[in-house]
């Protein structure tokens, strides 16, 4: 399910790697507007706040990932790539999930990262935030269940 900041927080990726990261600019370049991120979450019923942060790549653009090099030296490019863009996804779903926590206002007291999976199209971190709802977290943020 997507949320309201969803938009939002997409337009704040999409600069974020237009215009700083320290990957090859090939890379980043390739990938910028290729985002979208969502968080879900979810209050127990004694106060615990949780939440899912994912993201990721709508529309991949290096097109050989099931392709077999023919040359070592295309298999170490194709692995730079591959790793390249794993950086990328890892430091994009980590600011993004920053700049989402703040905006929204769901965790104020900062979270416990309780997983964290980075693929070469997806990042998804699981937190546990460290206050407890609030009646007015349980008013503005719904459940989510996926």
């Amino acid at each position: 399910m997507m949320t309201k900041y969803s938009g939002l927080i997409l337009g704040m990726a999409t600069l974020v790697v237009i215009s700083g990261c320290q990957l090859s600019p090939s890379i980043s370049e390739a990938y910028a507007g290729k985002l979208r991120d969502n968080l879900v979450t979810r209050i127990g019923q004694d106060g615990t706040k949780l939440f899912t942060y994912s993201l990721r790549l709508t529309d991949p653009v290096i097109g050989d990932e099931n392709r077999r090099p023919t040359s070592r030296k295309e298999a170490l490019r194709m692995e730079r790539e591959s790793r390249d863009l794993r950086d990328l996804i890892a430091e994009q779903t980590e600011l993004g999930l920053e700049k989402t926590l703040e905006m929204s206002g769901y965790c104020r007291q900062g979270y416990i990262e309780l997983s964290r999976l980075i693929a070469s199209d997806r990042g998804e971190i699981r937190g546990e935030c460290n206050e407890a709802a609030t009646a007015e977290d349980r008013q503005k943020f719904t459940n989510h269940y996926s």
